[in-house]
């Protein structure tokens, strides 16, 4: 067996590892807010309450985003594990727990320096072999959240206990090293691809800023201030921050958050839609602020073909085989108007979608001129239809194939943020407008919306978001035929598309991976197994008169990609 088989040569199923984990629905409740005395003997008293409507995706960092409830950044295991490099308020990687990066053979070598001295919260030193092992274990499972960033990672090499050699088979476009939280060798390094799958990593031993004091799923998680860190001031580290412990609780709902930050119940809010943040504004002791986002709400379309069969319904499809037809795709992406969408759902607070890289994302971001943007024009979608030979032909308004199917398609949207239902019913009638029928709107829990399309295939469309990381790579390996079973949440495959994927992840001149990055999205596009409705601002709110240091970071004040806003805050 080859090092990079490993791990995971023949892992399980994604139906059997919800089993082993247990997941049941997004139960929600408002726990009673908790003040934890500082741990060690550094003096620390602050404490921040987070409202949110999900808490965590799991305690297993090497499972994040795969098997998770809801897809959101890593931000509580980067408080929990050390990484070598992290991203700065600006979204920029820099060294973190290596102290020096040295690149080789044309970019396609790495090395670190790892700090000395570094422990994990049990008091075991933190040495390379930690390292390489985690390493290993995120390329070797290759899915989740991470997978599609450790792909090009050919071996790891410890020498000594503070140098890692990483050999990649081009140079990485975005170094893997700066999501990679790094594990324990003696917890992880033995585990069997089922043990991987099962484990709950109840104890969550890292070497970070923060520790683990209790995680209740669905309800309450619980981080205690490592006084050991290396970071701290104190320590001689850069981070000031004055934080004894950060509580993230589980809320019903946006408005059961808001209330709470009114009442001084929470200290900062996850997203909110814009009427709630709306509410907010002007309230003492609050602030409330967008930031750009690198988020988008997209309407998913079931394109799961048979590969031996081209045009065909692949066998364990439940969709409808006419969304196979590119035509009908089109169709729906020029009868959905977005800017409405923007309007009514967003207030206003975001752009019109097009493309599966949001705004924020800079220079990756590929703007489609107005004028080429299939959008908002229901005439051009019933001439679509109508020259594809789809024509209502009983005269019950709902249009039909040449063979009598009639253009009707279920509509599921996720309920975990209550925007996504209301886009829903807005598309409804856009579509029903061109001559289809829409069954639904049927609103799911992302379990049982996950289940559907990422373990059963069987669905039409839906509504649904993604929070993408600083980085093209993450969501373009959404749409990698690689992510079956996965992250692939339309089963659509492309094979210009796929190569296009994996020249970027090792393309060390940036002009071209551009163009690499802009071609995909473009191929995306052309091919409308979303159609991109909004790329919403990013609004939340949070108390000033608890905690100060609040900072301006893109993306959110927290779950932002960064962790710069636990380790900065202090005291009011």
């Amino acid at each position: 067996m080859s090092d990079k088989e490993g791990i995971l040569a023949d892992p399980i199923s994604r139906r059997q590892f919800m089993a082993y984990t247990g997941k049941a629905g997004m139960a929600a409740m408002l726990a009673t807010p908790i003040v934890t005395a500082a741990c060690g003997g550094e003096t620390a008293s602050g404490v921040l309450r987070f409202g949110h409507l999900n808490i965590f995706d799991t305690p297993n960092p090497v499972m994040t985003g795969w098997e998770a409830t809801t897809i959101s950044a890593p931000d509580m295991h980067w408080l929990v594990y050390d990484r070598l490099m992290e991203f700065d308020a600006d979204m920029s990687p820099v060294l973190s727990l290596a102290t020096d990066r040295v690149l080789s053979n044309g970019g396609t070598t790495v090395t670190y320096t790892l700090r000395e001295g570094v422990e994990f919260h049990d008091g075991e030193a933190l040495t390379s072999a930690d390292v390489k092992v985690s390493f290993e274990l995120y390329r070797n499972t290759g899915k989740g959240l991470f997978g599609g960033f450790f792909e090009p990672l050919e071996t790891v090499e410890a020498p000594d206990d503070v140098t890692v050699v990483l050999h990649f088979s081009g140079p990485p476009a975005l170094d893997p090293s700066v999501w990679a939280p790094i594990l324990p060798r003696r917890i992880w390094g033995d585990m069997t691809p089922e043990e991987l799958y099962r484990f709950g990593n109840d104890e969550m031993i890292g070497s970070g800023p923060f520790k683990l004091n209790n995680y209740a799923p669905s309800e309450r998680l619980e981080l205690d201030r490592n006084s050991d860190w290396w970071g701290w001031a104190s320590n001689g580290g850069p981070k000031q921050g004055a934080l004894a412990s950060i509580v993230k609780m589980q809320l019903a709902n946006e408005e059961a958050v808001a209330n709470s930050l009114r009442n001084n119940e929470i200290d900062v809010t996850g997203e909110l839609t814009a009427d709630i943040w709306d509410g907010l504004a002007g309230e003492p002791g609050i602030e409330a602020v967008e930031y750009p986002g690198l988020l988008l709400d997209h309407f998913g379309i079931n394109v799961y073909e048979d590969p031996n069969n081209p045009g065909q319904p692949h066998p364990d499809s439940g969709g409808n085989p006419l969304l196979l037809d590119q035509r009908i795709r089109e169709a729906m992406s020029w009868a959905i108007d977005r800017q409405r969408l923007v309007d009514i759902v967003l207030g206003g607070r975001g752009q019109k979608g097009t493309v599966v890289l949001p705004p924020g994302m800079g220079a990756s971001f590929l703007e489609i001129p107005e004028t080429r943007q299939a959008n908002g024009n229901p005439d051009r979608a019933r001439q679509i239809l109508d020259e594809a030979g789809y024509i209502d032909r009983d005269g019950d308004g709902i249009r039909e194939a040449p063979d009598g199917q009639k253009l009707s398609f279920q509509l599921f949207a996720s309920s975990v943020i209550d925007r996504l239902p209301r886009y829903a019913e807005l598309i409804k009638p856009m579509l029903e407008d061109v001559g289809m029928e829409i069954q639904g709107v049927f609103a799911e829990d992302d379990p049982t919306l996950i289940q559907r399309v990422f373990v059963d295939a069987d669905w039409d469309m839906y509504t649904w978001l993604w929070n993408t990381p600083p980085d093209p790579t993450f969501m373009l390996s959404i749409q990698s035929c690689d992510q079956f079973g996965s992250l692939s949440d339309t089963y659509y495959c492309d094979a210009e598309y796929e190569a296009l994927f994996k020249a970027q992840q090792v393309q060390g001149d940036p002009a071209e991976r551009e163009r690499m990055v802009h071609q995909a999205q473009q191929i995306f596009y052309d091919a409308f197994a979303y159609c991109v409705m909004a790329y919403p601002s990013r609004l939340q709110a949070y108390r000033t008169d608890n905690l100060t240091g609040w900072i301006f970071i893109n993306n959110g004040v927290t779950v932002n990609w960064s962790t710069e806003q636990y380790l900065v805050l202090g005291e009011a």
